[in-house]
């Protein structure tokens, strides 16, 4: 098989590509890259920003307000934190 002008040999039923890599698709690979140092780190520089951006009028809403202000926040954060419909995670060893 080639590929890109690179020379790979599949191995069948192994799940590895000779000389490159070895490769699978996973299940949890959503769970799997959450859980990664860098992923947290990116939410967390994310919720502080979204946060610095809201700070004026949490200070200033009352009880609903600051419930709907939150609401909005974490929709911000899940949508983006959420791949597309169609990502494919895969886990490269």
């Amino acid at each position: 098989m080639s590929s890109g002008g690179f020379r790979l040999a599949h191995h069948a039923g192994s799940g590895q590509i000779a000389g490159v890599m070895d490769w699978r698709i996973v299940a949890d690979g959503k769970k799997r890259l959450a859980a990664t140092p860098e992923q947290q780190e990116r939410l967390r520089v994310l919720r502080e920003k979204i946060r610095e951006r809201y700070a004026r009028e949490l200070a200033e809403a009352g009880f609903f307000g600051r419930l709907l202000l939150r609401w909005r926040m974490e929709r911000e954060i899940r949508r983006e934190t959420q791949p597309s419909a169609r990502a494919l995670f895969v886990s490269w060893r």
